[in-house]
């Protein structure tokens, strides 16, 4: 019950007290953890005891939404106005979204194209994923059923494909698609989309401590 926050009560007495007028906490989350501890004064000379910043730190993580240091997490902050006995906490939350990459199509080189089509290959699909500054082809279909194609060629093909995507796929968040080799034709197609790190709007409250 924000409006009966005694915390918040003794809190505003002690920063009236040292002629502070608003105060900021700050918090973030991310990878599943969270922190709160950055707070900032108004007027930027006012000082007050460590108890005080240590208390307030305190009284905002308790009113950070839960799970906000999960998945994606999110970040805040909670301001408070002494003299008015008003608190207002922002709250962010950070999502994931995806954009297409724009990935053209290409050509196999007719020597590979050739060695494909000997081996009895119509078609490879390929799907790649990175993220975390690497990045793999984890699932790899080869038709017909029943046919595999051996290291040395699959290592040929791979690094074909891979030159195929921008640099930097496989860095921070990365991104991820299908390629697809239809062999009759040459032809290398492919759906990449890359993940991006979006933030959504403020989620605002605000309650008065003090009537």
């Amino acid at each position: 019950d924000p409006e009966s926050d005694a915390d918040l009560a003794v809190l505003g007495d002690a920063l009236q007290e040292h002629g502070v007028t608003r105060v900021v906490i700050r918090y973030e989350g991310s990878g599943d953890s969270g922190s709160v501890g950055d707070v900032e004064m108004d007027p930027v000379d006012a000082t007050s005891p460590r108890w005080v910043a240590d208390r307030l730190c305190d009284v905002a993580e308790g009113y950070c939404p839960a799970g906000y240091e999960n998945n994606e997490s999110g970040y805040g902050s909670l301001t408070v106005y002494p003299a008015l006995g008003l608190a207002e906490l922002a709250h962010h939350d950070r999502y994931e979204d995806t954009e297409p990459m724009g990935v053209q199509p290409a050509t196999l080189p007719e020597k590979l194209r050739q060695r494909l089509d000997a081996l009895g290959v119509q078609g490879v699909a390929a799907h790649f994923d990175g993220c975390g500054d690497s990045g793999q082809f984890d699932i790899v279909t080869v038709t017909p059923d029943g046919v595999v194609l051996d290291p040395g060629l699959w290592d040929e093909l791979e690094e074909l494909l891979l030159e195929q995507l921008p640099g930097g796929w496989e860095i921070n968040e990365g991104s991820f698609g299908m390629f697809r080799v239809t062999v009759r034709t040459g032809r290398i197609t492919a759906e990449a989309y890359g993940r991006v790190e979006q933030d959504g709007d403020a989620e605002v409250t605000r309650w008065k401590w003090r009537k």
